[in-house]
């Protein structure tokens, strides 16, 4: 496995388990270690590549959002109303992920993610 892949799998482990912790618990009461056991993956490797637990949702809609904008069909340019229709039907497609993280008072993060894909 390439450390490219590695690394997109570790990113997936860990957004899936705070994903899991989140349905369940407050942000405020997410331990990292708790988050690393989940994920099965150690603290050392949170901590070098995390500040926070809101980078790992920030980092994952990125990926998401440019893997899915990868996948359209190739038009010279795509404007903004393409552009904006094939955003939601990204978050129409993970709506449940979305709601979980808007309840979980991370709307924040995932505006700052929009704004920098």
């Amino acid at each position: 496995m390439s450390p490219q892949e590695t690394k997109k799998l570790k990113l997936n482990r860990i957004h899936k388990a705070l994903l899991s912790l989140l349905a369940d618990y407050p942000l405020s009461d997410i331990t990292v270690s708790t988050l690393c056991r989940n994920a099965g993956v150690s603290r050392t490797y949170y901590y070098r590549n995390y500040k926070s637990m809101q980078e790992i949702i920030a980092r994952h809609q990125e990926m998401a959002i440019k893997s899915y904008l990868r996948i359209l069909p190739h038009a010279a340019h795509m404007d903004f109303a393409q552009f904006m229709t094939a955003y939601f039907q990204l978050m129409q497609r993970q709506s449940t992920e979305t709601t979980l993280l808007i309840n979980a008072g991370l709307t924040n993060t995932l505006i700052k993610t929009f704004r920098t894909v």
